[in-house]
Parts: structure tokens; sequence; C-alpha cells
């Protein structure tokens, strides 16, 4: 199994290191702990991606099916 580090989930998001940790200890995103240090497996990272993607995608959709104010 392949693992992304810390230091790589906060690049790819963009995040600060406090706001990553915030992140993955709440459980919102897939991540394991070995000792101290957080590991998010690579299989787990892509699902989650292409799940909020999709839900984005959806609620852009909903959104645009809305009736527009005249």
């Amino acid at each position: 199994m392949d693992f992304m580090s810390m230091r790589e989930f906060q690049q790819r998001m963009g995040m600060s290191h406090s706001a990553a940790y915030r992140a993955l200890a709440s459980g919102r995103v897939p991540a394991v702990r070995f000792g101290r240090l957080w590991r998010i497996p690579r299989a787990a990272w892509d699902q989650w991606i292409k799940e909020q993607t999709e839900q984005a995608l959806a609620a852009a959709k909903r959104g645009s099916e809305l009736p527009h104010a005249s």
C-alpha cells in the first residue's frame, strides 16, 4: 500500500499544517496514524477526491437548475 505524507497532503490541498492536521484528525479525509505521523493511503485519497468532485459538480448542477429571478 502506498501512502501520502502530511507534507504532500498540505501541498496538494494548499493548507497550513494546523488546518491539514484538523482535517485528518476530524476524519473528513481518510487517513491513518503511525505513532505521531499521519499518512493518507493514496487509493483512499483518489476515491475521496473523486467523491468530493462529484458532489461539487452535482451541487453546481442543482444550482444552475434553480429558476432565475427576473
